[in-house]
């Protein structure tokens, strides 16, 4: 029986211009009779136990599992799927596939910053700044005593202080 899933590796897959990575839903099909495509529709029928094993959902890197149906040129079609999935459904299990639903992601080099980036990054060089700012106060003007909330602060943020202290 074939897998319900199957998932190339998306991070290595689009790697280049041109690669392309699609979800595929498809159901299995047989222009003959099949013993095989029987069993897994009488098995299927059960859904309180069993998965329907005659939809499956796949996740194709084009370029290793579809080489000699895509180029990095062509536009994905349901019929190139259809006819990558069924040379591997064919040789292994005499079955054919039609492509329900899929959906493509292609390489694309440049990167979206959003509003949560933007807080993100302010929240961090906001950090640094202030423990950068701790140490100044705490290498250049030890002598100094300053009573109150500023301990709590100094004491937080101090990368020296906290280094001394940690390992000694």
């Amino acid at each position: 029986m074939p897998p319900i899933y199957h998932l190339d590796n998306y991070e290595s897959c689009l790697q280049r211009s041109g690669d392309v990575y699609c979800t595929t839903h498809f159901s299995l099909v047989s222009e003959a009779p099949s013993e095989l495509l029987d069993i897994i529709q009488e098995y299927s029928k059960d859904t309180a136990t069993h998965f329907n094993h005659s939809k499956l959902r796949y996740g194709l890197c084009l370029l290793e599992s579809c080489d000699s149906y895509h180029t990095r040129e062509a536009t994905v079609t349901t019929q190139l799927l259809e006819a990558c999935l069924n040379r591997t459904f064919r040789d292994q299990y005499n079955l054919q596939t039609r492509v329900t639903k899929f959906s493509c992601n292609e390489y694309n080099e440049t990167v979206e910053n959003n509003f949560s980036d933007f807080c993100m990054g302010l929240i961090l060089f906001t950090l640094a700044g202030l423990a950068i700012f701790s140490s100044f106060l705490d290498i250049y003007l030890p002598k100094i005593k300053l009573e109150g909330s500023y301990n709590i602060f100094k004491i937080s943020y101090e990368i020296f202080e906290n280094l001394e202290s940690s390992l000694f």
